[in-house]
């Protein structure tokens, strides 16, 4: 995925939102709270870039999403009377305030995923909103 949307090695930067991070119990649901989580992170990430490269910094950030979840979003617009002109699944690519975000499994099926790293021996995690 570096390759395809050239990004050089040095810029990559890992977070996880493991147990430690795990919000409290609250009304919002664990999707929103990710959502968050997320957009907090990238965020700070941005902030942090900026400040060490004098504001000259853009940051890419690339989230896990696959195909079936640019599915489950199509469908989750059409139950909530989206019009057809606003159906559409998760973008590939955006950009806004000096933040990309990337999705480069987008084009892959969760199943494909999973045979993927099921034939390398590779464990992955799911939160429990999508063991469905």
């Amino acid at each position: 995925p570096r390759d395809i949307y050239n990004i050089p090695p040095s810029s990559l930067h890992t977070r996880y939102w493991c147990l430690e991070s795990n919000p409290p119990k609250t009304s919002i649901g664990v999707q929103e709270k990710a959502r968050e989580w997320r957009t907090f992170e990238s965020e700070a990430l941005v902030n942090k870039l900026q400040q060490e490269s004098e504001g000259r910094s853009d940051v890419v950030v690339a989230l896990g999403h696959h195909a079936d979840d640019s599915v489950e979003t199509i469908l989750l617009k059409l139950l909530r009377g989206a019009s057809i002109t606003s159906l559409k699944g998760i973008d590939l690519k955006l950009t806004n305030k000096g933040l990309t975000k990337i999705r480069p499994l987008l084009s892959l099926s969760k199943a494909e995923l999973q045979r993927y790293l099921n034939e390398r021996n590779v464990s992955w995690r799911e939160d429990s909103s999508n063991q469905k």
